[in-house]
């Protein structure tokens, strides 16, 4: 497939020998002509120009974004949950009793922070008295098991007598 660079410096090749038929051409009728094919090949390369334009300021606007990630990306740490699962969290939270947010891995690692957020669900854990609360990512659909909540002993029931 050929690059927009490719095609512009064709349509302006194409665009420069249509000039120098006009240039030649001597009826009426013949320049006409040349001069309509002339504003179509101008049309269609502005409309080509248009479309590098927006392209090249779509990745000019991706690379700032980017950039800005990974100027960001000091300020977080990976973290390996109770569970084992890896997330990420930002080195100091803001309020030192607040808890820690913690973030999604696979989209920090694709430039994104994503929070986790628990779905209200959780998972036997296994070897272990407890279950571990399942957290979500809303951007990636991609859940994770961590925060481990102790099972609460059974109360043994009253065996002795009323006196």
């Amino acid at each position: 497939m050929p690059t927009a660079a490719a095609v512009a410096t064709a349509s302006f090749k194409s665009l420069m020998e249509g000039l120098g038929k006009l240039a030649t051409a001597k009826p009426y009728a013949e320049n006409a002509a040349l001069v309509t094919d002339l504003m179509e090949k101008v049309s269609s390369m502005y409309g080509e120009y248009e479309a590098v334009t927006e392209s090249q300021a779509a990745l000019k606007a991706e690379l700032a974004s980017f950039k800005n990630f990974e100027a960001q990306k000091p300020d977080y740490v990976r973290t390996t949950e109770d569970s084992g699962v890896v997330t990420y969290k930002l080195k100091a939270p803001e309020e030192p009793s607040e808890e820690a947010i913690r973030f999604c891995p696979n989209c920090f690692l694709n430039c994104k922070v994503s929070y986790l957020q628990p779905n209200g669900e959780t998972v036997r854990a296994a070897g272990r008295n407890g279950r571990w609360r399942v957290h979500d990512c809303k951007s990636c659909n991609s859940t994770y098991p961590y925060n481990f909540l102790q099972d609460r002993p059974m109360p043994q029931p009253f065996s002795g007598g009323l006196a």
